[in-house]
């Protein structure tokens, strides 16, 4: 008899554990009958029909909960607090995207020009009259004759 004691308060503790646990992360919007602290209250103060009271009674289903937000209805609201219909946000993106494109290929454009080689011209010395001269450098021997003598 102590046995099936033991193992119901065990399985008392476990499901008043379970139940605050899930009562603490569940969304305020589900919570039925009760506020939170009431329930937790009950659930720690009654052992077995307060965990069993929140589980059957104390929250809604997550059908019942509304949407979370705005973005999740058909239609959403902008930053300036306007009805935007489905239509028109996808007109939006569409337009969006092709002035994303004209951008991407402007820049892959400039990236060609950046790319392609450069001819270069000769350049022209201002001094050259067209005539081609050779350069007559004597060795460094015989370009210090006169150091030498003297």
């Amino acid at each position: 008899m102590a046995r099936y004691l033991i193992i119901g308060g065990i399985l008392a503790v476990a499901m008043a554990v379970y139940a605050i646990v899930d009562l603490t992360i569940t969304d305020d919007r589900r919570i039925r009958r009760l506020n939170r602290v009431l329930w937790a209250v009950l659930i720690v103060l009654v052992p077995v029909v307060g965990p069993l009271g929140w589980l059957f009674w104390g929250k809604a289903p997550r059908s019942a909960a509304p949407p979370e937000g705005p973005e999740d209805s058909k239609e959403f609201r902008t930053q300036l607090g306007t009805w935007v219909s489905a239509d028109e946000s996808d007109r939006r993106i569409a337009e969006l995207e092709q002035q994303l494109a004209a951008l991407d290929d402007e820049a892959q454009a400039d990236q060609a020009r950046r790319d392609e080689p450069v001819a270069e011209e000769p350049v022209e010395d201002p001094d050259d009259d067209g005539t081609e001269t050779a350069d007559h450098t004597l060795p460094a021997d015989d370009r210090d004759d006169d150091s030498r003598r003297g």
